[in-house]
């Protein structure tokens, strides 16, 4: 109920044991062996696809990126099930599967998944049936969604077949575009569109209740089968590019999406600057978004930070022997830092690495603890600032004016003569 509980569901369904389905592929790792066993008790032979290749590279999903800047009134909307609802409608399958197995799989685990989902929804979190119904919605979810990249596994999946996956896609990307002529219609101001969902801005005043009313306008116009459904109205989002952006919540919350934003190779400094610096973006607080930056470049500065708040963490997948003979032609940080702090590492071991005086890399053992560094000090406090500005700041570059990002972010104390009081500024509206 708490640590597994999609996968335990999943074992009830496949026939694999629970240790093998924790780490298994929901594709050919759980739908597969449901294939093979439909046939098994069917008493037929496997197929041997014919179809698993095409000359021509897979397209995938549609994405559009709109507009740019901090959109008031954000929209979240999602065609539910997008590729396993084209394959049900349209049925969609691979041509050698002669039984349909993986159509009538999906239709049936479709039904059984909106039915779970709907006990879980009509039942509170700390009800003993609702971990159950929950898990079991989650687990048909996973398999579900796994039947289109399925076909499109190549020559590891015994029913791959390229043309139907290119089928699906194709038909998912008219269906988005069909949304977004929809939403055009309604005089909507777009986002964003990926794949099954799209982001988009209502004027002021609009209530969730006409936004849901919005949403169920347009899918209303989809064919039987194709829902598009509402799944948030957000005070304020920061469109920064495809599949990074940020989010207000109405209860305060931010969230953050994309490799812009979220990174397990951000230094720990950054990550906590974006973190605060989005909060005075999606609020329009350019006062406080100042005073975050020129806090955040003090302490670098003046070496507030200890080596934990710049370290990067690194896995040296390379075994040490490979990399020193490759070392002549490219060299690495992560593994030049550990060389110079004279450690012996194994391939797949982390480190936490970082810059000190002097251009000296320093590689510290993964499982040292932060408090253990505190006194650790000796980071390159001139490489630290210049990398705060060049990676960090720059993620916001689309919130703002250049005339605005360059006040707010002058490096400077002093203000300079052409300068505006900020609190008359804002962000950069969409």
């Amino acid at each position: 109920q708490r640590l597994l509980p999609a996968t335990f569901a999943l074992t009830k369904l496949a026939p694999r044991k629970y240790e093998r389905v924790s780490s298994a592929g929901t594709a050919t790792g759980i739908l597969e062996p449901l294939l093979v066993r439909a046939y098994h008790r069917a008493g037929h032979a496997l197929p041997r696809t014919a179809h698993a290749h095409l000359p021509h590279p897979h397209e995938g999903g549609a994405v559009q990126l709109f507009q740019r800047g901090v959109a008031k009134n954000a929209v979240k909307a999602d065609i539910a099930s997008l590729y396993p609802s084209i394959m049900r409608v349209h049925r969609i399958g691979p041509r050698c599967d002669s039984l349909e197995v993986l159509l009538e799989l999906v239709e049936q685990m479709t039904k059984t998944r909106l039915e779970y989902k709907k006990i879980a929804k009509s039942l509170p979190r700390d009800h003993a049936d609702f971990a159950h119904a929950d898990a079991m919605q989650a687990a048909l979810k996973l398999i579900i969604n796994s039947a289109y990249g399925y076909l499109a596994a190549g020559d590891i999946a015994l029913f791959a077949d390229r043309a139907a996956a290119d089928q699906i896609t194709l038909t998912g990307r008219r269906i988005l575009e069909t949304v977004i002529l929809g939403l055009r219609t309604h005089g909507v101001t777009l986002l964003e569109a990926d794949t099954d969902g799209v982001f988009f801005a209502l004027p002021d005043g609009v209530t969730e209740t006409q936004a849901r009313a919005l949403v169920q306008q347009v899918s209303d116009s989809l064919a039987d089968g194709i829902n598009l459904e509402f799944d948030a109205l957000y005070p304020t989002m920061l469109s920064h590019d495809i599949k990074n952006y940020a989010l207000l919540h109405t209860d305060g919350q931010i969230t953050m999406r994309g490799s812009a934003f979220k990174s397990t190779r951000f230094e720990p400094f950054g990550a906590r600057f974006l973190e605060a610096a989005m909060r005075r973006v999606l609020t329009n607080d350019l006062t406080g978004l100042r005073a975050v930056y020129c806090e955040t470049l003090h302490a670098i500065l003046s070496r507030q930070l200890s080596a934990s708040d710049v370290c990067v963490l690194s896995k040296l997948r390379k075994p040490q022997d490979t990399y020193m003979k490759s070392r002549a032609s490219l060299r690495e940080a992560a593994y030049e830092a550990a060389l110079q702090s004279g450690l012996n590492w194994l391939p797949g071991q982390r480190i936490r690495w970082y810059r000190a005086l002097g251009g000296r890399l320093v590689a510290l053992l993964f499982e040292i603890a932060d408090d253990q560094l505190e006194g650790q000090r000796d980071y390159d406090a001139a490489h630290y600032a210049a990398l705060f500005k060049r990676t960090f700041v720059s993620r916001l570059e689309h919130a703002l004016e250049p005339r605005v990002f360059a006040q707010v972010f002058r490096s400077e104390a002093q203000a300079n003569l052409f300068d505006v009081n900020l609190e008359t500024l804002s962000v950069r509206w969409v």
